[in-house]
């Protein structure tokens, strides 16, 4: 506990013995934040293969996309599978593909993927680093385990407590596609989920093993271990509150998305988490701030929806591991308007993805893209890139 008795009110923790080292860690992690406002040849030998009304891989049988069930145990002990901090994190951006991003990702043979969205390095920062170890899947030795929590780029946290507890060396995925388009894509979602009891009733309609009821379901346990949180998570988890109150802006919805994203007098809100996400400069230099460029890959999200395939070529050599994905990987469905897997086997997002957005008028997004233009420019320069869709802003 020593150095952290000048910026910890007296009295908070009564019994030293009861702060363990990993808790020791986060707090430090919190009040820094508060304070500071091999190019693989060959693929797994467990590669995919169709068994017993599957397709198997690595550690884990899918019967969908969405349905991933650990192997029995004297397989994992066979093919020497065991859980690890990931190696790569999709950090976002919400409404920007990455679930379409993590589900093709799932099935290169050298790649674990987590199943739920952990949202640890943020809100549930309280529950501990074992807490979160124990959401990472299973992975041979030759897989590298992925995790993907959107919500991470945007929030303070984050970016140092990565660092303090999963080290210096990880290597983060970022898809940003047009602000403009995000943010009408997060206008529909947060409307659909606020407004009308859709995301419940198709809760009750998908499998246990599909990712957002297992997202919904670790919510559930999330709420239930609150009741036994000990002293020191509580501490933990007030300062998190406390800082997402000071530096985080809220998501809200109005009527129509032009009553959302601008002011009466037609200037841009940029109070609402549906336009400040977008400020996507913003938060690129608080990640850089804490890891070097080299260990981001940025993926142009409008040429991500158009084509996966480059993008997750782009992505197998970020990785180092080996080519996988080719055309026949996809079909594009012409309902939903967006690209699905087709080999092992077809499969595409739930009703959930594709919803029919609301018509804009040309002036607000005229307005919008007035607005995001100078932070795009500049997020050029800082990333040493061009973007597909900055034509468009």
């Amino acid at each position: 506990m020593h150095g952290i008795t000048s910026v910890i009110p007296a009295g908070i923790f009564k019994s030293k013995s009861l702060l363990y080292f990993s808790t020791f860690l986060l707090f430090v992690t919190v009040i820094g934040v508060l304070h500071l406002s091999s190019n693989t040849t060959s693929f797994s030998v467990f590669s995919i293969g169709s068994r017993g009304g599957g397709v198997e891989q690595g550690c884990y049988r899918y019967k969908t996309a969405s349905d991933q069930r650990l192997l029995p145990a004297e397989q994992l002990k066979e093919r020497h599978c065991n859980q690890s901090f990931p190696d790569a994190i999709i950090i976002g951006t919400k409404k920007s593909g990455t679930t379409a991003l993590r589900n093709f990702l799932t099935f290169h043979p050298q790649i674990s993927t987590s199943k739920t969205e952990a949202h640890f390095f943020e809100s549930r920062y309280y529950l501990g680093i074992d807490w979160y170890f124990s959401l990472m899947p299973y992975a041979t030795p030759d897989q590298i385990i992925m995790e993907k929590t959107p919500r991470y780029f945007v929030h303070p946290l984050s970016p140092r407590a990565i660092r303090t507890h999963l080290g210096q060396d990880k290597k983060f995925i970022l898809i940003l596609r047009d602000p403009v388009q995000r943010a009408i894509s997060d206008f529909t979602h947060v409307f659909f989920t606020t407004s009308t009891k859709e995301e419940e009733d198709q809760q009750r309609q998908f499998d246990l093993d599909t990712p957002r009821m297992s997202n919904a379901i670790l919510r559930r346990t999330v709420d239930a271990l609150k009741a036994t949180l000990t002293d020191e998570q509580k501490t933990v988890r007030s300062y998190v509150k406390k800082l997402e109150n000071q530096v985080m802006k809220k998501s809200w919805v109005a009527d129509t998305f032009e009553n959302t994203v601008l002011f009466r007098n037609g200037s841009v809100n940029s109070e609402n988490s549906i336009i400040d996400t977008g400020i996507y400069v913003k938060y690129m230099k608080k990640w850089l701030a804490v890891f070097p460029r080299e260990q981001f890959l940025v993926i142009d999200g409008e040429e991500f929806v158009y084509n996966p395939l480059p993008s997750l070529q782009k992505v197998e050599s970020f990785l180092n591991i080996s080519n996988f994905f080719t055309h026949d990987t996809f079909y594009f469905d012409f309902r939903k308007k967006f690209f699905c897997l087709a080999q092992p086997f077809r499969s595409c997002m739930n009703e959930a993805k594709g919803r029919t957005h609301p018509l804009v008028e040309q002036d607000v997004l005229d307005t919008l893209r007035k607005f995001y233009r100078p932070y795009n420019l500049e997020l050029m320069k800082l990333l040493n890139l061009n973007f597909s869709w900055l034509t468009a802003t």
